[in-house]
């Protein structure tokens, strides 16, 4: 059981293609839909826009949309490259917000290892003393990763490597 000291950790290529397809099709309804109107629009009940307020509404929302689709997919996954890396008694870990923090988290702080399937994704959850971290097998090249990561991890914790 050999897992390489450095392990890619993005989003894949057609995940993001997916995203930026979905949230540019919003964004192109939102914008047809500000060039096209003609009436005003009431948002959850609470909030009443007249024609030209709804206009700028529709607006807003397509540049929402775009930005998120050039903002949050693609340019967090070319500029910011990560990796699980693996050392001799710990590992380093992105985490958080587009894994844009990174922890060192040691083997033998890891108490306990568990695993969670959402719909077709898996999770490898890392139980310490102070918080819990999580590793997606969506976002490792293959699932042959994921599963010598987790198989590693658990000789690492049970004290067999």
């Amino acid at each position: 059981m050999h897992v390489p000291s450095k392990i890619p950790y993005n989003a894949r290529w057609h995940t993001i293609a997916f995203g930026a397809f979905l949230f540019g099709c919003c964004a192109a309804m939102m914008a047809h839909t500000a060039v096209s109107n003609d009436r005003g629009v009431v948002i959850d009940g609470l909030l009443t826009l007249g024609v030209a307020g709804a206009t700028r509404f529709y607006w807003v929302m397509s540049a929402i949309g775009a930005v998120f689709v050039l903002v949050a997919l693609a340019v967090r996954r070319i500029v910011t490259f990560q990796e699980l890396e693996f050392g001799v008694d710990s590992l380093v870990l992105p985490h958080g917000l587009f894994q844009m923090h990174r922890s060192v988290i040691r083997y033998h702080d890891i108490k306990q290892l568990s695993e969670m399937k959402i719909s077709s994704q898996m999770f490898l959850y890392l139980h310490t003393h102070s918080r819990k971290f999580s590793i997606a097998a969506a976002l490792l090249p293959e699932k042959k990763d994921y599963l010598e990561i987790k198989d590693f991890l658990r000789a690492k914790i049970s004290g067999i490597s």
